[in-house]
Formats: C-alpha cells, sequence, structure tokens
C-alpha cells in the first residue's frame, strides 16, 4: 500500500489524524463509529508519518483505538495482504507497532494477531518484547512455538537469532519456553566464555588504536567493542570508519557505524543515506 502524496487537508479530521494532532483526538470521539473506524484503519495501514525514524504514531492510534472500540480484522487482513517483503519498505510497520501497544493493553485479539505475525512476517521480531512482557504463560509458550516454527532448522534458528542480545528481554523469557533457544543460548554462551578467557590474557582493549578495534570485531565481541569505539574515535578516524562499512563484513560494519554515530560528521549523511537504500537485504542489527 503506498504512501500517501499528501495529508489531507490540516482542517480535515483525517488530516489531524495523519498528523498526530490532539484535536483530532477529541473529535473522533464524537464521530459515529462506523466512520470513526474507517478513518483509523486508513491512518494505521497507510502509514502517514513523513519520516517513521521521530514521528511516533503507535501510542496515539492505539489510545484511539480503545475508546471508539476498533475491530482489528482490518489491520490483521492488511497483515496478511501487504506485509513488506524486505526492510527497505513501511506497508505494514506502523500496523505491528500500533497491535504492540494494543497488547500491551490486552486489547481484543492484538496479542493473537501479533502471534500469527511472528511465524511469517517481516518485523517478526518487533513484537517480541510487548507480547513476552504479559503476565500470559500460554501467549509465552506460543510466541516460542512461532519462532520455532518460523525457523524450523537449527542451521536457521541459530542464523535468526545471532543478532540478538540474550540478556535482554524478551529472550531471557524466551529461552524458559523453547528447547532449542536455550540451546542456541547455551552454545553462545559457552563461545562467549572462551572469548573472555582470551580477553583476560590480551592487551587492554583501550590501549588499541581504532583500526585495531575494527580488526578484531567479530560476533561474540562486537557489543564490547562498540562500547570501546566510542571513547576512542577522533574525527581524524572518519575516513577508515566508513572504509570498514560492509555487508561482507557486519560486525565490522556495526562497530565502525558506533564510531560514525559518536563522530556524526555531516559530509558522510548522503553516502549513508545512499548505502542504506541500495542494500535492502542488510542485516535487522546493521539497519
Amino acid at each position: 500500500m503506498a504512501k500517501p502524496e499528501q495529508h489531507a487537508s490540516p482542517d480535515s479530521l483525517l488530516g489531524q489524524l495523519q498528523r498526530g494532532r490532539g484535536e483530532g483526538h477529541i473529535r473522533i470521539l464524537s464521530t459515529p463509529k462506523r466512520d470513526a473506524c474507517q478513518l483509523l484503519v486508513e491512518c494505521i495501514s497507510n502509514d502517514p508519518r513523513l519520516d517513521s525514524q521521530v514521528e511516533q504514531r503507535a501510542e496515539y492510534y492505539a489510545s484511539i483505538a480503545v475508546e471508539v472500540g476498533l475491530d482489528l480484522a482490518p489491520l490483521a487482513q492488511h497483515l496478511r495482504e501487504h506485509d513488506d517483503t524486505g526492510q527497505s519498505t513501511w506497508n505494514t510497520a506502523l500496523a505491528v507497532e500500533t497491535l504492540g501497544e494494543l497488547a500491551k493493553r490486552s486489547y481484543g485479539n492484538a496479542a493473537d494477531i501479533l502471534c500469527d505475525y511472528v511465524e511469517c512476517g517481516q518485523w517478526w521480531d518487533w513484537p517480541l518484547e510487548n507480547l513476552m512482557a504479559l503476565p500470559d504463560p500460554d501467549l509465552h509458550k506460543k510466541i516460542a512455538g512461532a519462532i520455532e516454527h518460523r525457523f524450523p532448522s537449527d542451521a536457521e534458528l541459530e542464523q535468526a537469532l545471532a543478532w540478538f542480545d540474550f540478556g535482554d528481554m524478551p529472550w531471557v523469557a524466551l529461552v524458559q519456553q523453547s528447547e532449542r533457544i536455550a540451546k542456541f543460548r547455551n552454545n553462545l554462551a559457552k563461545g562467549v566464555g572462551k572469548a573472555s578467557s582470551h580477553e583476560r590474557a590480551s592487551p587492554n582493549l583501550t590501549s588499541l588504536t581504532t583500526k585495531q578495534l575494527l580488526d578484531l570485531a567479530d560476533e561474540r565481541n562486537r557489543h564490547q567493542l562498540r562500547k570501546i569505539i566510542v571513547q576512542l574515535v577522533t574525527p581524524s578516524d572518519a575516513d577508515l570508519l566508513v572504509g570498514n562499512i560492509s555487508l561482507d563484513k557486519p560486525f565490522v560494519a556495526d562497530v565502525a557505524l558506533a564510531g560514525l554515530v559518536r563522530l556524526a560528521p555531516e559530509r558522510i549523511f548522503e553516502w549513508l543515506q545512499e548505502f542504506w537504500s541500495s542494500n535492502p537485504e542488510m542485516p535487522g542489527f546493521l539497519r
């Protein structure tokens, strides 16, 4: 579903809802339910944000949905029929976010819709934190099962989960619900333990140069090196960091990007924008 070329008039109810205005929230509550729900579904399924990274709408639309008694069936249908095929488009991102907010409110069947989406949707990991925070052990087990069905082989599961931190929610809870996820976490922990032993015998990482840190970067240590590189980079490192942003070495790129975030050189913004837009297959943790 294409993004609208322009918003409706700012004086219209639709225009106010598209812009996330408080007046739109007030006006829609006095609108006949059928019309109110149609307008709300239009906004959620046809993302009206100009910049989805800085404009938040999910809580706004979820609050209205609860107050007008929105039927979630149209949103479930939208996810099935118009889901993104890659992470370079945004057909269903707002619907997933809004349903996540509704699940937090235990509204309707939002949690069940998202559970089904976890098994097949492009943005499958987005709802996990909201769903696993709900006090519903049966739902937790169902979510773990959806992830296992999505990645039926251990190799597929390992590849998909390699990007996540198992010390954070929702993975702490998911490990309790899935033997396969727990097995992967345990294997990963063993590998990290071996790496930690080696690190204790290695020179202090903060004494290394930016290039040496990038040369060390791999799957196991990238989180640690990201924290260190932001303390060490200087403006003269910008070109070195850009040169190490490549999909061929995603973990090195992850560390290099952390350094660039710290420096934020204006001259490379256009290059980064082109890099993002021309690589839709980019791993989610880099995007």
